[in-house]
């Protein structure tokens, strides 16, 4: 991919690529990831990821016809006139559903292992900054045997059964956007009952609950072990020895006071006021929606919705209001 673009030029399009790299070397798996990763976002022509990857097939299929062309020499009436760039009609996928943030940071993560464009946990900062104690890369010496608090995603879960017999225990890490800890939720901590804090079903234990999340942020209360290296005293491994999960979701409903919605003026067309309509009639709720409307060089204002208009401050309102907006623009007071 990079020794044709050197010799050729950039690319100019999805389409575009396939027609030009090796695909005996460059299969669609590949042209996925790159679409998943962001590879393709500056030459996107304004169209999504979600437009990209459901474009894959006919790119491909393309780009194996142009290659086909290549291998039996064959001469376009257009190509003799000057012009090859007429021959072939780029077909996007227009159709398919833009993804929300979450969804987009997700298929980033499948792609490369890591989160490059954003992370889950920054729709819920605020929450982590007024609940949690530290982050991650704060877990230093100085916090060895304290209770800490710190928000993050629940990765690499697993549930072991002791050999005492007394139950099984759990073992995860936790990520935030500056790095990961280790935590380990000891039998007694792992069965007991969470029902009534979270309104599950009754005799619901933190063990079930946790592996239930499905990467949902989370706040993990606990005790904080540090292993320092004997011959310089640096911190060799830190550990979370777990006391209580809170979903940050179950946290923002207990704390919220409203949403704000902050938009420039030029994006209130007709259509989004009619779909905001729709929107906050299918998110009913008991919080405040509250708007800040700018228009650049000239005025800000506030516009507070009306009782009527109440609304509930769960992810689905957010994506929602992504996914009408084109990126995120709400957050919860």
């Amino acid at each position: 991919i990079i020794d044709r673009r050197a010799e050729e030029g950039p690319y100019e399009s999805l389409f575009e690529f396939a027609r030009r790299v090796d695909l005996k070397r460059v299969n669609k798996r590949t042209f996925e990831g790159l679409v998943m990763s962001g590879a393709f976002d500056g030459i996107a022509q304004d169209h999504g990821r979600s437009v990209l990857l459901g474009s894959v097939d006919a790119a491909v299929d393309q780009g194996q016809s142009a290659a086909r062309d290549r291998g039996t020499n064959q001469v376009s009436l257009f190509s003799m006139l000057g012009d090859p760039s007429v021959e072939y009609v780029e077909t996007y996928a227009t159709d398919a559903v833009m993804w929300d943030m979450r969804t987009r940071l997700r298929k980033e993560h499948e792609a490369l292992g890591f989160y490059l464009t954003g992370h889950p946990l920054d729709r819920y900062q605020a929450e982590i900054g007024r609940h949690a104690t530290v982050t991650t890369s704060g877990l230093s010496r100085n916090l060895a045997g304290k209770d800490v608090r710190v928000g993050g995603m629940v990765c690499e879960l697993r549930e072991v059964q002791t050999r005492s017999g007394k139950g099984p225990m759990g073992f995860f890490q936790l990520e935030d956007q500056l790095g990961r800890v280790e935590c380990v939720a000891f039998t007694r901590a792992w069965g007991q009952n969470v029902d009534a804090r979270h309104g599950l079903p009754s005799g619901t234990t933190l063990g079930e609950f946790i592996l239930g999340l499905e990467e949902e942020p989370v706040l993990v209360t606990g005790r904080l072990e540090v292993r320092t290296m004997d011959d310089t005293g640096e911190v060799a491994s830190r550990k979370i020895i777990v006391s209580d999960v809170e979903a940050l979701r179950d946290v923002r409903k207990d704390k919220a006071r409203g949403v704000l919605v902050r938009v420039h003026g030029h994006e209130l067309t007709a259509e989004r006021l009619l779909g905001l309509k729709h929107l906050v009639a299918d998110h009913r709720g008991m919080y405040p929606m509250q708007f800040d409307v700018v228009v650049e060089n000239e005025f800000e204002t506030r516009v507070v919705f009306g009782d009527e208009f109440k609304v509930s401050v769960d992810d689905d309102l957010m994506i929602a209001l992504e996914r009408l907006f084109g990126r995120r623009v709400a957050e919860v007071l």
